[in-house]
């Protein structure tokens, strides 16, 4: 069993250039959400974040990374030091819909003040938009700013 620890102090993005060939159209951009205020990539080290990317931790038995998940997320219950936020992305939205034992500990998390997030596009592209159980939907512009400003990030692997 792995988990990333990250210092924030230092965020880079890094863009990539998209070469065409003469003649050729660049490729149309969706519509991005309007926003009044400029994202905001300050580090105000507003406390720990989990950051959650899969619905199964480690690689080999698909079954047993689900299994150490799950007790990974109950494991914070006992935990002096709560999260601040704990973000889903990708299948780890699972976790925050179909998952009874996963949603059963998260709801005790929220309980005790830790915030729950749950990608949107995530949501939409496993066709689980009407099954949040636990937390809110998030978008990409709150999980940047989440991410800029938190102290420590732990991320299970």
């Amino acid at each position: 069993m792995r988990a990333s620890i990250l210092d924030l102090s230092v965020l880079r993005v890094e863009t990539h250039r998209i070469v065409i060939s003469p003649g050729v159209s660049p490729p149309k951009r969706p519509e991005r959400e309007q926003h009044e205020e400029p994202l905001s990539c300050a580090r105000t080290g507003k406390g720990l974040l989990l950051y959650i990317g899969a619905d199964q931790m480690g690689r080999g038995s698909e079954e047993l990374g689900k299994k150490l998940l799950r007790g990974f997320l109950r494991t914070w219950l006992d935990s002096e030091q709560k999260p601040w936020r704990i973000i889903f992305i990708n299948s780890g939205v699972r976790l925050t819909t179909l998952d009874g034992e996963a949603v059963e500990a998260l709801e005790l998390l929220a309980e005790r003040g830790v915030e729950i997030l749950s990608c949107g596009t995530c949501l939409e592209h496993f066709s689980l938009g009407d099954s949040l159980r636990v937390g809110r939907i998030t978008n990409m512009y709150e999980i940047v700013e989440t991410l800029c400003a938190a102290g420590q990030l732990i991320s299970p692997a």
